[in-house]
């Protein structure tokens, strides 16, 4: 059996990818709170399931 071993990370671009998935999830959330408020007005005729499922998405990640 072979054994495989990752490769180190690079601590920084960990935490610049971490930060810029943060960003992303916060207009992301903004987005989906907007078109949801949209869509209970009587705004949109369907709930944003695309948007939901970016959200959903990257909290996966």
């Amino acid at each position: 059996m072979m054994v495989v071993h990752p490769e180190p990370r690079d601590p920084q671009s960990d935490q610049a990818s971490l930060e810029r998935d943060l960003r992303r999830l916060e207009t992301d959330l903004r987005q989906l709170e907007l078109e949801h408020t949209m869509f209970f007005a009587g705004q949109r005729p369907r709930p944003p399931l695309e948007s939901r499922a970016r959200v959903e998405a990257i909290i996966r990640r």
